[in-house]
């Protein structure tokens, strides 16, 4: 059963070397199948770079600093209703994403690339955002 109440959540922007960005298969609903940012739902006294930190790890394997705020978005869809907080970050270690948690996959994909990949809505905009911020 969804919360009857907004969700905030996090997305974790973060650009490898060749200015590729890492997305996330999504493995439950809401966007099941879809590629998106690594993030999910901000737990009880954590702050937002906490959850930043965690889902990063959780979903990826990746150690990560969150930056700096890109952008806010609002989703309300298939019953749940979420309020994201998209950061971009650094990485920290030198590991490589190995997708777990609710990540089916996690790939780095150029932005030439991204329109081969079916991703969630807006997402776009939001990462050539971060990519001006990207330095």
């Amino acid at each position: 059963m969804p919360a009857l109440h907004p969700q905030i959540a996090v997305g974790i922007i973060l650009f490898n070397s060749q200015n590729e960005v890492l997305l996330i298969k999504r493995a439950n609903p809401p966007a099941e199948g879809l590629w998106t940012l690594p993030g999910g739902k901000v737990k009880y006294g954590e702050s937002l770079e906490q959850a930043c930190i965690r889902e990063m790890l959780e979903e990826t394997g990746i150690n990560v600093r969150p930056l700096k705020l890109i952008e806010v978005v609002e989703r309300i869809t298939e019953g749940f209703h979420y309020v994201i907080m998209d950061y971009l970050a650094v990485q920290m270690t030198d590991d490589e994403a190995v997708p777990s948690s609710d990540a089916l996959d996690a790939k780095w994909v150029s932005l030439e690339q991204f329109s081969d990949y079916e991703t969630t809505e807006g997402l776009l905009p939001v990462i050539n955002r971060a990519s001006q911020h990207n330095h």
